[in-house]
Order: C-alpha cells, then sequence, then structure tokens
C-alpha cells in the first residue's frame, strides 16, 4: 500500500491556502491475500524491529491481529514462527516489575528453572535479595533506593528469557499482573539475541549489552550471581 502526496497551487493562488491532492495506490497482491502475505513478512517476530500490543480478555479469537501477543505468546520460543519443529523450552528468567502477581509466571515457576524477579522495595528496611520459601527456584531482588522515600519509585518492566540458542530481551510497559496483561493496554518490545562465541572484550563494547549490564549490577547486590551471564550473547543488532 503506497500514499502519495502532490500540491497544486495556481498563480491566481499564489497568496492563498495551498490545497494537497492525495493518491493512494493500492498493490493488488496485498489487497487480495494481504492477511496471508503480511502473515509471512511478520513471520519473525522477534527481531526487535516492531511494538506489539497485548492481546487483551475482550479480544476474541477471531479479533486478534497480528500485531496482538499475550504474556503466553511472549514467553514462546517459536512466535511467530510458522511451525512448532525444534520448540525450545525457557531455560532461566528475570524479570522486573513495579507491581507482582504470581499467578501469572506460576506455570513457569512450577517448572523449577532458576528465576529472579527484581520489584519494588515494599519496606525501607527490608534484604536485598530473598528466596521464595515455598519455591527454591524463586528469588525476589529489591533495588536499592534513596533514604527516606516513602513512595514507589521501581517502574521497570524487563523480561530476559534464556533459551538454548538465544536470549530474549523483552521490554515492556505492563506490570508482572494478570490484570496489566489480560485487561489493560499495554505495548510490547522484543528481540532475540545469539549464542556467541566473541571475546568478552569484543562484547564489552556493544552498547546494549553496557545498559543491560548496568541495570542488573543496580538491581543485584554486589558480587551476587545473577541467574543469566549476558557475556554469551552478541547484542550488536539491537
Amino acid at each position: 500500500m503506497k500514499f502519495e502526496v502532490g500540491t497544486k497551487r495556481s498563480r491566481a493562488e499564489a497568496t492563498g491556502p495551498e490545497t494537497f491532492q492525495l493518491t493512494l495506490k493500492v498493490d493488488p497482491r496485498t489487497s487480495q491475500n494481504g492477511l496471508e502475505e503480511t502473515k509471512e513478512k511478520m513471520s519473525k517476530y522477534a527481531d526487535g524491529k516492531r511494538v506489539f500490543v497485548n492481546k487483551i480478555a475482550l479480544h476474541s479469537k477471531d479479533s486478534a491481529k497480528l500485531h496482538h501477543l499475550s504474556f503466553a505468546d511472549v514467553l514462546d520460543f517459536n512466535l511467530g514462527k510458522q511451525t512448532t519443529v525444534g520448540s525450545q523450552k525457557i531455560k532461566k528468567a528475570i524479570f522486573s516489575t513495579f507491581v507482582y502477581d504470581q499467578k501469572l509466571i506460576q506455570d513457569l515457576i512450577d517448572t523449577n528453572i532458576p528465576i529472579a524477579v527484581i520489584k519494588e522495595r515494599e519496606k525501607e528496611f527490608c534484604p536485598k535479595l530473598v528466596r521464595d520459601s515455598t519455591h527454591p527456584n524463586l528469588v525476589f531482588a529489591f533495588p536499592k533506593k534513596a533514604p527516606g522515600l516513602h513512595y514507589g519509585v521501581f517502574h521497570a518492566k524487563l523480561m530476559l528469557l534464556k533459551f538454548s540458542e538465544c536470549l530474549r530481551v523483552v521490554v515492556t510497559s505492563a506490570n508482572l499482573t494478570v490484570t496489566d496483561w489480560e485487561f489493560l493496554s499495554q505495548v510490547v518490545w522484543l528481540q532475540d539475541f545469539p549464542r556467541t562465541d566473541l571475546s568478552l572484550t569484543e562484547i564489552e563494547r556493544q552498547d546494549f549489552f553496557i545498559e543491560l549490564n548496568n541495570f542488573l549490577e543496580c538491581c543485584f547486590p554486589k558480587n551476587y550471581d545473577y541467574p543469566i551471564d549476558l557475556y554469551g550473547y552478541d547484542f550488536s543488532a539491537a
């Protein structure tokens, strides 16, 4: 689909307002099988080149669009792919959120993979790291904030999902709650970064690695070995 905008203006109207002519040219291939072609073009969702909105509960299955993603979609390695062959499961995960609802990630917790949730510090004096008493594979990290702040300040919403072949980085406006993902409109960006044999020095020069690593260092206690090692991935395509 192509839009062309042209300007028409006569000498007699030299001092008057401009009028615009809009010409719409529609590619017949797009109009004929637009949905199928669009699906093919968007078969690679996790390339970091597009932003999605969440698929809320009010959307019927028939009305869901290609730019809609559910929370389950985000966790699916085969997101956007036309096949389930070679499906991979999440091996480790890090989430950050302001508000937390464990029901949203309970199925993932039950797989017993290492999970870290970074969230708002509920009390001024609390441990920087707490392991869940019921699920030993789940830990909570509470970033330090300036003394005297009695209101919430931690609003980062990030996901790091480790698969065998890649690390998926997700940035969203949604808290880690069922309400945010299923009943409120949100935006979602994600990109898969492949494993690499690059040297540590080469990886440390990449801007995206620097920002991501600095964020994690601020969120976790010093010298804590958090679940995902960023040094094994190439972030140059970010």
